[in-house]
């Protein structure tokens, strides 16, 4: 057959090449001219390519499996080792997000004694730190929110936690009474300080049981003085009977303090029901007071009240004429001062009834 190689090798040429055989099919062949006795003879050998090739390819193949395994393999040895090094990073990052959202007992936990370790002990401790921290702000919130509480109502405690500084309101139908310890002046210059301010503590802590008994409001204590306002933080509609029942029972518990005591103390007390405007004044130290006519009206009839005694202005015994016997004092006058009406609570209808029942 004249294949290419065949044609050349008889035009003197030779080489080794693939080419395509008589059978239309590549091969690796080499061909040279031969020359023997004056004739023209070609030398040929021939190999098929995929024949010749084949120990290369499967080398090839070989080399790419193998690389591709070894690819896979340091690809999951990478994988396992990142997630070796990110795991820790990850657990410093959801814990720094636990306590980014308010949770200081987030903890991480890293029995690796490298840096991570090291990280983590170090984060542990901080959170730590934080946690103490927090714990102090918040008992120390809870312990001024108790002495706003003592201080305020806890409707004037909550206005003031939420920012309004500017209290200031105008409050109809409250009752406000006015207290006054008599003798108690003289007493304490006879007792220690120590003995003076005990007494005193006793006894205000006794009537401050009794405004939460009764729903009343503390305004204030001015040495032995002590002050006190029925619907103000809370309306009433028996704010004047609730004041009354508080003064009477006042009165009964000083006697009682005088007995176990041996003491010979008394109080004067005025009452007086009407509107007032109320607000918290001071910058450094606040303080929550009331002001208007119906206050001065009952200071006013305090101070004219002789010990013992209960005065109630014209509109208490107005309001409560079939609940308590009032007795008519007449006009207290002052220089400079309108002409004011004083009654004297006397006793309570009601008490008398039940004794009446009883016997």
């Amino acid at each position: 057959m004249q294949t290419k190689g065949v044609k050349e090798a008889l035009f003197g040429k030779q080489d080794t090449q693939a080419i395509d055989d008589y059978r239309n099919i590549p091969v690796l062949s080499s061909y040279a001219p031969l020359d023997i006795d004056g004739l023209r003879w070609v030398i040929l050998a021939e190999i098929d390519v995929s024949e010749a090739y084949a120990s290369i390819h499967s080398f090839e193949k070989t080399v790419l499996i193998g690389a591709t395994l070894i690819i896979a393999l340091i690809t999951l040895v990478a994988m396992w080792l990142t997630a070796i090094f990110v795991k820790p990073i990850k657990m410093l990052i959801a814990s720094a997000d636990k306590v980014g959202a308010g949770e200081f007992d987030a903890v991480v936990k890293s029995g690796s004694q490298d840096e991570f370790g090291d990280l983590a002990k170090s984060f542990n401790q901080t959170i730590g730190s934080l946690r103490a921290e927090t714990q102090l702000i918040e008992q120390k919130n809870r312990e001024n929110e108790a002495l706003v509480l003592s201080i305020f109502s806890p409707a004037i405690a909550k206005r003031l936690k939420q920012g309004d500084r500017e209290i200031a309101d105008q409050i109809s139908n409250v009752s406000v009474l006015f207290s006054d310890l008599d003798r108690f002046t003289k007493l304490t210059q006879s007792m220690s300080p120590q003995e003076v301010v005990s007494l005193l503590n006793e006894l205000v802590t006794a009537f401050d049981e009794m405004t939460d008994k009764y729903g009343l409001e503390k305004i204030k204590t001015i040495g032995d003085g002590y002050m006190a306002v029925c619907g103000l933080s809370v309306p009433r509609l028996d704010h004047d009977k609730r004041t009354v029942d508080f003064a009477l029972e006042m009165l009964s518990f000083v006697r009682r303090f005088n007995y176990e005591k041996g003491l010979h103390l008394d109080l004067r007390i005025g009452i007086n029901s009407g509107d007032v405007v109320a607000g918290v004044i001071g910058k450094n130290k606040l303080l929550y007071d009331v002001w208007g006519d119906t206050v001065n009206i009952a200071n006013r009839l305090k101070s004219a009240c002789p010990p013992g005694s209960i005065f109630v202005s014209q509109d208490i015994c107005d309001r409560l004429p079939e609940l308590y016997d009032f007795e008519l004092v007449g006009e207290i006058q002052e220089p400079g001062k309108e002409q004011l009406v004083a009654w004297q609570l006397k006793s309570s209808k009601l008490t008398v009834s039940v004794r009446e029942e009883e016997v």
